[in-house]
């Protein structure tokens, strides 16, 4: 996508703070164990990889594991399985396709 150069920086900042809190914690979640701050970041990683950006290495390994816990693939396949959709919400948004 056409990302500017604002986001990239806002991007770069949050991989700073994720390898900051992994290194400091020796992870493999930001603060050790699984933790409140990790699921609040797991949206964030759903944009990253619905938007195709790239990170750091590392930074994708750390989305990588938010995005493969079960708790998020069971949450995940559910709601691919939603059917009741809001027509005015969900075809409204630019790209958005309902499964």
């Amino acid at each position: 996508p056409d990302v500017s150069e604002e986001t990239l920086a806002e991007i770069d900042k949050m991989q700073d703070v994720w390898a900051r809190c992994l290194n400091t914690s020796g992870g493999p979640f930001l603060f050790g164990d699984w933790s409140i701050a990790d699921a609040f970041f797991t949206p964030v990683a759903t944009r990253f990889r619905s938007y195709h950006i790239e990170l750091r290495p590392d930074m994708q390994a750390y989305c990588d594991r938010l995005l493969g816990e079960p708790e998020f693939l069971e949450w995940e396949r559910r709601a691919r399985q939603e059917t009741d959709f809001i027509p005015a919400f969900d075809e409204g948004i630019p790209g958005f396709v309902a499964a």
